[in-house]
């Protein structure tokens, strides 16, 4: 339900550019929020204000926001929106929850959270005062918006007849968007696309600045932009092309010429020039101003602006002016979508929208069809959304296939591929090499060093790891440069800014000359960096560099760091820093497992353990190559490595003692044991494990200790030993609470939930579940999620409540399909077939049961075992009794043949009445 009113904290604007104003909060007031994820994020926080106080279901705002997706990638889509705004209203300062409010089931906006012109407007009729009410209609509803949920309060407004009187409050103050005759703007014969929430941005920003400078790096489009800009603007505009001039002397006389004004011989150009503009409220588009960025130009611009008090000036600028008071905005590529979405959704972006419209110039029937969506949407992507590289691409679509186009891009062709070959357009942005190099040619050359450290990893840096990386060449002043050049893009992450770069853009830095040793000095301080974090998140050692102290932060900064990682591991490999490479991925073991990123995790060791093979004088030592051998074997399900393995700990055994023995052969003896448990090989394996947890309790690890006594109690469990199971369980969550590990607190917690299921104690069961979820969800850990949903699935048909049971087996099975667990998946995939056949849903059952058969012997590479072989034969003979041998079998060669993903789909087509 939404909360209880309270003050406001927000006041938004509804009439004209949509934006909110802090009107809460020490120190907050007057804060403006004009910048949204997307105009979706706009359209579902408009929808939430316009229906205040009302919790809606999940699946009709997704529906709602957005009408022409399937539902899952809609409901998606909203979780993600949501996350979105909720960092935008719900700043630090501002409680969590006091604005927007949800539950797995509904999101609402809180009652009285945000103030808004439209509900004072509303009120102010309501009371007879249309004078109140006219000057709050600053604009039309919500415009840009074309959602189906606005027409009817759009008609309702419009039959209102209200007239505005132009009085507009300060805060939701800006210029009119229907211009008069723009005889002094350059005219263009292509339509321009997107930039409408960069546009709106600016026009706020000239109602408020009276200096505003669009900047960023050739070809990102800051002219068509500033022309578009001046194009809405109220009063006259006026283009001054500043490309051509060398020197600030200059800048005043190509104004004079833009205005028209003619220059008497030795005239003082100032005064000629301040006298034209006089008080009009002219806005002055000085474009491409990079290369005369100066003191002097500064000096000149805020002269002009003090003896010409109306005057505006937008520029472009590849880097600030440094005026001050002067206001800028970074111009960062269009949006591109992941290759998922499907062909209408595609053809509506921007960035496609700009690439089909270029194409059509020479191939006037191109266009996103359903087959060749996914192309071109990794295209778009490897393109990065650069308005010039796109248009550069397109022109070459008369005589290349989009699959032709990034094969070119990922070859040597690329080049060539993004060269024009126009003769109207000037030497700078001829090719993106050439819009890149001219940009490079205006950085200082600690800016260029800092740039090339900061593109050394692909996973973007925060300011800390800026610092440990880039020192002593590091200065803040340098990387705000870069941002506001937009050279680097501030990005909000859970714990930190990460500064991320262009992948096209990042690869031109890599071929200046200067780069290769910058280059490997980052990466050399990255891998010895990165290989201390690795050993301090095994221990959960505290960090103070990265404000790190607790078992979530190492999880929330490897989640920011998770490709840096990859890239400082891959990195290492090819210096033949073998060593480190092997310590990382060794010590980040608890974290690739929970986050279920074995898959990466096992090809980076395999590439490690190869480039070892093939030296033996490479650098890593025994303990590590035996440790991420190991691990590889375990996770890569390599039966072979496994014998392997166990060959090289018996002849480590034969000279161990017990002080000796070091991590890597206890991890050796840790995986073993999880091995056998797997295969439901339970001799002698509790001796076993009870001489693993003296081998951890000498090394000083208690939470291994833990996980050791967990196992146990899973052990115990299989051997139907409840008691002894719930005293392991006891002493592991001592442990864990000892440690303040709370997700493997959680991860017991799920254990005593199966424990307790056993015994028959439904309703406990789902108590403890949802403690269990309640704890685990800072951790994001889908795998245990999809577990949890299993037993709730169990849970859900124990306690009679069959639909719910069946939506969460559904939910389990697509996640660790998602995942790549296939073994894991075998178990909701049972039991589901055990619940539908037992409603005599045999058409259903039998195909999903050979599935899961098929699967568990592939994946485990044993047989079924005496339950499951029986359970089979039951399901088999009900279902020929019902649907007769040929259709059984039919239905058993169709569960055989599904894909993982085909599976998934089918589950998802079930009834669950």
């Amino acid at each position: 339900m939404s909360s209880p009113p309270i003050h406001a904290v927000w006041r938004a604007r509804l009439f004209g550019t949509f934006r909110l104003v802090r009107v809460g909060g020490v120190g907050a007031d007057g804060a403006i929020l004009t910048h949204f994820e997307s105009q979706r994020a706009v359209a579902l926080l408009a929808f939430l204000i316009l229906h205040p106080g009302v919790d809606h279901p999940r699946e009709i705002l997704a529906d709602r926001i957005w009408p022409d997706a399937e539902l899952d990638v809609a409901r998606n889509r909203l979780k993600q929106t949501l996350a979105s705004l909720r960092r935008l209203v719900e700043p630090p300062g501002v409680e969590t929850g006091s604005v927007l409010v949800a539950t797995r089931k509904t999101i609402a906006l809180a009652s009285g959270a945000i103030e808004s012109d439209y509900h004072d407007a509303m009120i102010a009729l309501a009371l007879g005062d249309r004078e109140t009410a006219e000057s709050l209609v600053s604009g039309e509803l919500l415009p840009g918006l074309y959602d189906e949920w606005l027409d009817e309060p759009r008609h309702w407004w419009d039959s209102q007849a209200l007239e505005p009187s132009g009085r507009v409050p300060i805060e939701a103050s800006q210029p009119r968007v229907t211009p008069p005759s723009r005889s002094r703007l350059p005219h263009y014969s292509t339509a321009f696309f997107g930039r409408e929430a960069e546009a709106g941005s600016i026009l706020e920003k000239l109602s408020l600045s009276r200096v505003v400078t669009v900047t960023g790096f050739g070809g990102a489009g800051k002219t068509r932009l500033t022309v578009h800009v001046a194009n809405q603007w109220q009063d006259d505009a006026v283009f001054v092309p500043m490309a051509d001039l060398t020197h600030p002397d200059q800048v005043l006389p190509a104004i004079a010429s833009a205005l028209g004004v003619a220059l008497p011989p030795n005239a003082n150009v100032a005064s000629v020039v301040a006298q034209s503009l006089g008080t009009s409220s002219t806005l002055l588009v000085l474009d491409n101003a990079e290369q005369l960025v100066s003191r002097p130009l500064a000096q000149l611009l805020t002269q002009l602006i003090r003896e010409c008090p109306e005057v505006r000036l937008l520029i472009s600028s590849r880097i600030p002016l440094g005026m001050y008071g002067e206001d800028d905005l970074a111009l960062h590529p269009l949006v591109v979508e992941a290759a998922t979405v499907g062909a209408p959704e595609l053809a509506a972006l921007p960035s496609s929208q700009l690439f089909i419209d270029r194409a059509r110039k020479s191939r006037a029937d191109f266009q996103v069809t359903a087959r060749n969506a996914e192309a071109f949407a990794t295209l778009l992507h490897k393109l990065g959304g650069v308005p010039l590289a796109i248009e550069l691409c397109a022109a070459w679509a008369h005589v290349i296939s989009i699959p032709q186009m990034i094969a070119r891009l990922d070859a040597s062709e690329g080049g060539a591929l993004l060269t024009s070959r126009r003769r109207d357009i000037p030497d700078r942005q001829r090719s993106l090499h050439d819009a890149f190099d001219t940009t490079m040619a205006l950085l200082t050359a600690e800016q260029r060093t800092l740039l090339i450290q900061v593109s050394a990893l692909r996973g973007g840096l925060s300011e800390d790891m800026a610092r440990a990386l880039c020192a002593p060449e590091f200065s803040l002043n340098a990387l705000s440069e870069l941002a506001q050049a937009a050279l680097i893009r501030p990005v909000e992450r859970e714990r930190a800014i990460v500064y991320t770069m262009l992948e096209s853009l990042r690869q031109f830095v890599h071929s200046l000359p200067e780069a290769e040793p910058i280059l490997r000095e980052t990466r050399e301080r990255a891998t010895d960096l990165f290989s201390t974090l690795a050993r301090q998140s095994r221990r959960k050692d505290s960090n103070t560099l990265f404000g790190i102290s607790t078992e979530l932060d190492w999880v929330q900064f490897l989640d920011q760091n998770w490709e840096n990682l990859n890239d400082v591991v891959t990195h290492a490999i090819a210096a033949g820093n073998l060593q480190a490479a092997g310590e990382i991925l060794f010590h980040t073991d608890w974290y690739w497992i929970l986050r279920s990123r074995t898959y990466t995790a096992v090809e980076l060791m395999r590439h490690c353990l190869q480039a070892q093979a093939s030296d033996r004088d490479r650098s890593m030592d025994s303990d590590t190559e035996l440790g991420i051998s190991a691990l590889h074997a375990y996770f890569s399900r390599a039966e072979l490595s496994f014998a392997r393995i166990n060959q090289t700990l018996a002849s480590m055994r034969a000279v161990w003692s017990g002080e000796t023995m070091g991590e890597a052969v206890a991890e050796v003896l840790y995986l073993l044991a999880w091995a056998r448990s797997n295969r439901l090989d339970y001799d002698g394996l509790i001796g076993e494990l009870e001489e693993l947890v003296s081998v951890y309790e000498a090394l000083g690890l208690k939470w291994r200790v833990g996980m050791t006594e967990r196992l146990k109690a899973q052990v115990y469990i299989e051997l139907e030993d409840h008691a002894a199971a719930a005293v392991a369980m006891d002493r592991a969550e001592r442990l864990f609470r000892e440690e303040q590990r709370d997700y493997y607190l959680a991860v017991l917690l799920y254990d005593r939930a199966r424990l307790l299921f056993e015994k028959g104690e439904f309703s406990t069961v789902a108590y403890i579940l949802d403690d269990t979820a309640a704890l685990v969800a800072p951790y994001q850990d889908l795998a245990l999620d999809a577990r949890l949903d299993n037993m709730r699935g169990r849970t859900a048909l124990a306690l009679g409540s069959p639909r719910s049971a069946i939506e969460h087996f559904a939910r389990s099975i697509r996640v660790l399909i998602e995942l790549r667990d296939l073994r894991g998946a075998v178990f909701p995939v049972e039991n589901l077939g055990r619940h539908l056949a037992a409603q005599g849903r045999f058409a259903e059952t039998v195909p999903i049961w050979a599935w899961a058969n098929r699967a568990w012997v592939e994946v485990t590479g044993e047989a079924l075992d005496d339950d499951d072989q029986r359970a089979r034969e039951e399901i088999l003979q009900g279902a020929r009794q019902a649907l007769g041998e040929e259709l059984t079998l039919h239905l058993i060669r169709k569960g055989e043949s599904m894909s993982p993903n085909q599976l998934a789909e089918f589950i998802a087509a079930l009834k669950t009445e």
